[in-house]
């Protein structure tokens, strides 16, 4: 890629005894929302590389928080608060590894607590990702009629239940 060719340029010029291994690695910070909507491509085409698309997002924004941090500058907690959650629903839809998106979750609550409402959607998507689709729909149900992530994670739920019409009509 273009962008890669470049960041590995600009990195080589503030680094002269990188090695050319050492530059072939990197490859430039992907956007958020670019690589999320990629991510998602793959990843609703099962192609194999949706993982990596998806580990590709979460490395991007961390990375960012960590750079940023290094610096000696803050972010707000908000905004620490936000990307935990984002990453944490990110993981969720995307992925399935719950234990990293609960993690997310708690590093979330560590600086804010959460509502319940957000609490039962993430209880939902959780049960849902465990197979536990009873479960997810009955979080997920009352929440979905305002909350597009809830409405999503019970659509899902309720196509791996079978019960496609249903999940068309929260769509």
């Amino acid at each position: 890629r273009f962008a890669d060719s470049v960041f590995r340029g600009l990195v080589q010029q503030n680094n002269k005894e990188a090695s050319g291994l050492q530059l072939m690695e990197i490859s430039a910070p992907i956007e958020p929302t670019t690589g999320t909507v990629r991510a998602a491509i793959l990843a609703s085409r099962k192609d194999p590389n949706a993982a990596k698309a998806l580990q590709d997002v979460i490395d991007s924004e961390l990375s960012f928080i960590s750079n940023v941090q290094a610096q000696g500058k803050s972010l707000g907690p908000e905004y620490i608060v936000s990307k935990n959650l984002d990453l944490a629903l990110l993981t969720l839809w995307l992925g399935k590894d719950v234990d990293r998106a609960q993690q997310f979750l708690a590093d979330a609550q560590k600086i804010q607590s959460i509502s319940p409402a957000a609490q039962a959607r993430f209880d939902g998507w959780v049960a849902y990702r465990r197979g536990e689709l009873d479960r997810a729909i009955e979080l997920l149900t009352p929440l979905a009629a305002d909350d597009p992530a809830a409405r999503c994670g019970l659509a899902l739920a309720l196509i791996d239940k079978g019960q496609s019409r249903q999940a068309a009509e929260e769509l």
